[in-house]
């Protein structure tokens, strides 16, 4: 999966493969560099108060200048009056006013339109032409920012399915994955409130580092065997003063590698146990495949030069057991709460607009279609099909 997270300012992407979350180290934060590792999110400043403006060229941009919370966006009737990409899905119908935060904060439709209707006159267009101009923007710099960290990394995005989150996941994901050419996306149930959520899943634990620079062929298991070693020990005194017990920890172990000259480094998994020549020599064949696959070539008569050993001690967190909802049929009629006009591709089309409480596993929506949430809208454009899970999740797929 790739998961994108629309929130009020930012998208923060980031990739999920095999299973895995992406870890980088060296990130940068500000003027500072991090030695540890962090989660390799890319962010872009596009979000649901990202303000749009004519540049000098005269053309449409959008972000990464925001609103934010105070005054926020027009629609909010604070005294914003810049138009940003929550204005233009009020005038474009994908957000109702009267249920915004699940009705407790009222969004003035008017001030939405007389905020992009400054933008719409720079352009020569209508109101709800600038507005979809607005969401076609700010859609193609996030399906970009998605390409850095998949396509551009070696990574084919069509593979994947894209895991749209946050308050403004669910109103563009299908845009996002029109744009690369993803077959699927799932936005989850309360998705607005998914990474908070998930930080009760988290595992806990510790990053360590040891240096060991030297050519891979001169490598010493002994040594290496020693640094993990130390690593371990390492890890067997700290977590337990976080309150976990040191029988209940579980390592990872990698390396990080480069042809000698090179200044970009891969990470490759090593086996837990104990280090021996046979797994140095599968080291130096499985880099040489990663490379390729990561830069399109590999050196195999460059010598393999290894940099450091790195270790994560941690202690599995207790799962939460996610309800399922109840079974229905493929008929969502049961849970269709109005209807109104929604402007998509260039034109005003009667949408659905469905309940997310009283939507059922199996239940099968085609757009155009929109589901309401009392924290998020969930946007189904014209061509594509909604289906909900038997955990409440909404499937998008064309």
């Amino acid at each position: 999966m790739v998961s994108a997270d629309m929130g009020g300012t930012t998208l923060d992407i980031g990739l999920l493969d095999d299973g895995k979350v992406g870890l980088a180290a060296g990130r940068w934060l500000g003027e500072d560099r991090l030695g540890l590792k962090v989660v390799d999110v890319s962010s872009v400043g596009a979000g649901g108060g990202s303000i749009g403006y004519i540049d000098p060229l005269g053309l449409l941009k959008v972000g990464p200048q925001s609103a934010g919370a105070e005054p926020g966006p027009a629609c909010y009737g604070k005294g914003g009056t810049r138009p940003t990409v929550t204005d233009a899905a009020v005038v474009l119908g994908y957000v109702a006013p009267d249920y915004f935060w699940g009705g407790k904060l009222k969004l003035v439709a008017e001030l939405a339109e007389q905020a992009v209707a400054t933008l719409a006159k720079s352009l020569k267009m209508t109101v709800e032409g600038a507005a979809e101009a607005m969401m076609t923007v700010v859609a193609a710099q996030m399906a970009d920012a998605t390409a850095e960290i998949t396509t551009r990394q070696g990574h084919d995005v069509r593979r994947y399915a894209l895991l749209a989150i946050g308050g403004g996941g669910g109103l563009c994901g299908a845009s996002i994955a029109a744009y690369l050419g993803m077959a699927k996306v799932v936005v989850p149930k309360f998705s607005a409130s998914f990474s908070a959520w998930s930080m009760f899943t988290l595992d806990v634990g510790r990053d360590y580092l040891r240096s060991y620079p030297i050519l891979l062929k001169d490598a010493s298991c002994a040594t290496i065997n020693a640094l993990f070693d130390e690593m371990l020990e390492e890890a067997r005194k700290e977590l337990p003063l976080l309150g976990n017990s040191p029988s209940a920890i579980v390592t990872e172990r990698s390396a990080d590698i480069r042809y000698k000259g090179q200044y970009h480094e891969l990470e490759l998994d090593l086996p837990a146990s104990a280090i021996i020549p046979r797994d140095l020599e599968g080291l130096a064949s499985r880099f040489h495949a990663a490379h390729k696959r990561a830069f399109t070539f590999d050196l195999p008569r460059v010598p393999i030069f290894l940099r450091n050993l790195r270790l994560i001690g941690k202690v599995p967190s207790k799962k939460f057991q996610v309800e399922a909802i109840a079974a229905g049929t493929d008929d969502a009629s049961g849970a269709l709460k109005r209807r109104r006009a929604c402007y998509f591709a260039g034109q005003w089309y009667d949408t659905q607009i469905y309940d997310d409480q009283r939507l059922a596993a199996g239940n099968v929506l085609f757009g155009p279609a929109l589901i309401e949430e009392p924290t998020t809208t969930v946007v189904v454009p014209p061509g594509f099909r909604c289906t909900v899970d038997r955990f409440g999740n909404y499937v998008i797929a064309q």
